[in-house]
């Protein structure tokens, strides 16, 4: 699971893939703009890791 948020904690962007036992992978993906210049906040999981990141975009 990807999620980006804008420093209104407003949803701009999340992916999420889904891989079952049989490897069969499902993606969905919801791209609500283009991002703009400024600061962003990236969520990120993988299996039990939950990663955080702050994005600045000039």
């Amino acid at each position: 699971m990807v999620v980006v948020l804008n420093i209104l904690g407003e949803k701009l962007f999340s992916k999420v893939t889904v891989t079952d036992v049989s490897s069969f992978v499902i993606e969905a993906i919801d791209s609500y703009t283009r991002l703009s210049p400024g600061t962003y906040f990236v969520i990120a999981s993988s299996n039990s890791n939950l990663f955080h990141r702050k994005l600045v975009i000039k």
